[in-house]
């Protein structure tokens, strides 16, 4: 319950937050949104379900993990991140940084 709670309401904050993204940017609005903890929430329910006490609720330690926005965010930058770099075209993470015009 300590876990389990907390995780769930991150999760919700979290969709909340890619809606009212999707929101702003139908609008036309730009600016900074910002997610709960990333993947925090996600892991946190599973390892919930995983040390929960009741029979077989261990079963359900992979919901948590699709429900995260974060974490499929993720997972989709990484596919992207590769298929970039295999089709030989420059990835964002791939950028150099940029340089300081203190000289």
């Amino acid at each position: 319950m300590a876990l389990g709670l907390p995780s769930a309401l991150l999760i919700l904050f979290n969709w909340l937050s890619v809606i009212g993204y999707g929101i702003a940017a139908w609008r036309g609005h730009r600016g900074g949104h910002s997610f709960a903890p990333p993947f925090l929430s996600g892991i946190a329910g599973a390892v919930a379900c995983l040390v929960c006490p009741w029979s077989g609720a261990w079963w359900w330690a992979w919901v948590p993990l699709l429900t995260d926005p974060s974490i499929g965010l993720w997972v989709i930058a990484i596919v992207l991140q590769a298929m970039a770099r295999l089709v030989g075209l420059r990835a964002p993470i791939d950028r150099l940084p940029p340089q300081s015009s203190t000289e």
